[in-house]
């Protein structure tokens, strides 16, 4: 096991003005008794909308803040105490928090951390041509100052550089914000490639909900601080009683009898055409039942999308 965190709460404090010179101390409850784990070589996402607590978790889990209630093992260490072999496997990335010196390039970066990281300085720049490489930076852009550099290749650099030390625990925070679809798919296919062939625990909190969707397999959503769902990617569609919306048209209309099909209403969606909710599970049953009613054309089938799924969770 990589990250336990185990019945896991935090809570602000913060002071309301009361005229000049008075103020009133309150406090909002950001995490509420949240568990979750994350296995070696697998990816969590963490989702939720806007003041849910996905940044707050990720500072926790990391070590950054200090979890004043529950239980936080990365490896079996408490992350907050930073110690060294924490920090030599650990990397956290914060996309809307560059990092990058604008008048310096990502391969004199890399010489600098690998100081830090205690790497040879070959060792650090064969690792950087490697990454450079799957994430489509070229070596001319990893000499080129970084202020001449777009948005979707800084981003990339600062990949680069979170990554240079080939950690084993991986927290990353909207790692493709403001990047175009191309930059976007290039960093998930890196990191889905990393996760396989180093074995690494990842979180990863985004919007992008397509960056959860191609690179992980499980999912944590939050709202309002608190669990609404914990559990594989693919179990998620189950948690709805109706997932999928079935139509097609039919050349005679079908007896007042022969309306309801396993238990599920089949309505009029249009002349000849016809729709029926239901979930996925009862998919096969009733295909067979739609044919059993006649000729059937224009059949299509269509899957609750991940947005709305979350969307329907958080709400």
């Amino acid at each position: 096991m990589r990250i336990i965190v185990d019945h896991v709460s935090k809570a602000y404090e913060f002071y309301v003005s009361h005229g000049l010179f008075r103020r009133q101390k309150k406090s909002v409850q950001a995490l509420s008794d949240i568990s979750f784990q994350v296995n070696k070589g697998s990816v969590m996402g963490l989702v939720g909308p806007n003041g849910s607590g996905k940044t707050t978790t990720v500072k926790l889990v990391s070590g950054v803040m200090y979890c004043p209630e529950g239980k936080i093992l990365i490896d079996g260490l408490n992350p907050y105490d930073k110690c060294l072999s924490y920090r030599q496997k650990v990397t956290l990335f914060m996309g809307t928090r560059g990092r990058l010196d604008p008048d310096m390039s990502i391969r004199e970066l890399s010489d600098m951390y690998a100081g830090i990281y205690g790497l040879s300085r070959q060792k650090a720049r064969t690792q950087l041509m490697q990454m450079g490489e799957m994430l489509n930076l070229s070596s001319d852009l990893l000499n080129k100052q970084v202020r001449t550099l777009s948005l979707g290749q800084r981003m990339k650099g600062e990949i680069c550089l979170a990554f240079l030390h080939r950690p084993e625990i991986i927290f990353l925070d909207e790692p493709t914000i403001g990047l175009d679809s191309v930059s976007s798919k290039a960093i998930r296919h890196f990191l889905v490639d990393y996760v396989k062939s180093s074995g690494a625990a990842m979180i990863l909190t985004s919007h992008q909900l397509r960056d959860i969707e191609d690179t992980c397999d499980s999912l944590f959503i939050l709202k309002n601080g608190t669990q609404a769902y914990y559990g594989d990617l693919d179990n998620l569609p189950r948690q709805f009683a109706v997932n999928t919306k079935i139509t097609f048209q039919l050349e005679k209309q079908p007896a007042a009898e022969k309306l309801l099909l396993k238990n599920y209403h089949l309505a009029k969606a249009g002349e000849k055409t016809y729709q029926i909710d239901c979930s996925y599970e009862d998919l096969d049953d009733l295909l067979n039942a739609i044919y059993s009613l006649g000729p059937v054309s224009k059949l299509k089938i269509e899957k609750l999308d991940f947005e709305s799924m979350i969307e329907a969770m958080t709400i």
